[in-house]
């Protein structure tokens, strides 16, 4: 009898752990990160936690966390380690789970801190990712939507955007220029900036669909570019 007992209590304590360790083990996608009033979610972030105890996380294609994981089952805590960054001074997250969403929360410079996550197959690609390659236009539009038919009657321009953080841009005239790219972590916000500093640095919204990419300016022109992808520079 006390055997049988034992062996029972044995288990559900093994069960129990084993249920939790798989709530948290996988491939999880954060939906949204608020500190304090303010929501403050990263493009395109993820994490993975495996059953070996080591734990990889990154924005879109781009890795930027690698280290261990551990996780309390009695306090219900998840703590984390980045060998790659710097030296996380919070301790680790209160873990709660409803359905297949997990949420993290811990306090952060006497603010609140919830991470929202849920299950996910594949690592989501950021706009940073899909912006990349080389890029032909194809209409231009003005403030009102109009289209801005003379824009560019010679079709030449186009720009490449390097996986390297750099790229390549041709204007109507022909005058091929180079500088850096930047897209911003928490928005589809893209900066070109010039090489040439004589040449103010342009802002857009981004939407990238499949083969094609529209860029907003968010400089006081407010012109609407649209641009197809392409394999080849245009002559």
């Amino acid at each position: 009898m006390i055997n049988r007992i034992l062996l029972v209590t044995i288990f559900t304590v093994f069960f129990s752990y084993a249920t939790i360790a798989q709530s948290v083990t996988g491939l999880w996608g954060v939906t949204n990160v608020s500190v304090g009033d303010e929501t403050m979610t990263p493009v395109a972030k993820w994490f993975q936690f495996k059953e070996d105890g080591t734990a990889t996380g990154g924005n879109g294609w781009t890795k930027n966390t690698v280290g261990t994981w551990t996780y309390s089952q009695e306090a219900q805590e998840l703590l984390a380690t980045n060998d790659i960054g710097t030296k996380d001074e919070y301790g680790a997250f209160k873990v709660t789970f409803a359905g297949d969403t997990m949420r993290w929360n811990r306090m952060e410079d006497d603010m609140p801190v919830v991470v929202t996550l849920i299950p996910i197959d594949d690592m989501p690609p950021a706009p940073a990712d899909l912006v990349k390659g080389l890029w032909d236009l194809t209409s231009v539009q003005d403030k009102s939507g109009q289209e801005v038919a003379d824009y560019d009657t010679s079709s030449q321009q186009f720009i490449f955007i390097r996986p390297d953080m750099r790229f390549r841009f041709r204007n109507t005239d022909g005058e091929v220029t180079n500088g850096f790219w930047h897209m911003d972590g928490h928005r589809p916000i893209l900066t070109l900036i010039n090489y040439d500093r004589s040449i103010n640095n342009q802002t857009f919204n981004v939407t990238v669909e499949r083969k094609s990419m529209i860029l907003k300016s968010r400089n006081e022109d407010g012109l609407t570019y649209r641009y197809s992808r392409i394999q080849e520079f245009p002559e």
